[in-house]
């Protein structure tokens, strides 16, 4: 066995990832914007069975038939855009919502998450030109497949009653 912990705790520690992935895509499978093959969980595990094939087939592709450098090149882009994401929703946040609690605290707010939207700003643009390309090629063409499959099958769209916009907090 490779860890200290005892066998009992393995299904637990299953339990425990398929619940957070079931947690991060609840949003959007709630509103049947993702389609109903990633709502599925296996019955003896807990686990997105039907996903992880999916996920697994995808990158198996990927890794016969695209060269590492630029897989390499496209992961390190992509979490740098969710780096500047999620640095930027830092800012948002304590502006627009400054009463929410705080899970955590942000060192020398509002430099620290600036400071690192300009970082990864500047380690994305200077990726090899052909990656950016490939990056710009692959987000474009997966937030349309995303945005085109959720307004013709979300909950909204089969609403028989319009539904009214909610107000955002900052402006009331």
């Amino acid at each position: 066995m490779l860890s200290d912990e005892p066998a009992e705790a393995l299904p637990l520690e299953r339990e425990k990832i398929a619940r957070r992935h079931r947690d991060g895509f609840r949003p959007a499978l709630h509103q049947h914007v993702l389609p109903p093959v990633f709502r599925k969980v296996g019955a003896g595990s807990g686990t997105p069975v039907g996903n992880t094939l999916i996920v697994c087939a995808f990158v198996g592709l990927l890794a016969a038939f695209v060269l590492l450098g630029w897989l390499v090149d496209l992961t390190s882009m992509g979490t740098l855009v969710v780096f500047a994401v999620v640095s930027v929703g830092v800012i948002v946040l304590r502006v627009c919502e400054p009463g929410l609690p705080r899970g955590f605290k942000v060192p020398g707010y509002p430099a620290v998450p600036a400071v690192s939207v300009v970082f990864c700003g500047y380690l994305f643009w200077n990726r090899p030109s052909d990656a950016v390309i490939l990056f710009a090629a692959g987000w474009r063409s997966l937030s349309s497949s995303y945005f085109s499959f959720g307004r013709r099958h979300s909950k909204l769209a089969r609403a028989e009653t319009p539904i009214a916009p909610l107000e955002p907090s900052w402006t009331a």
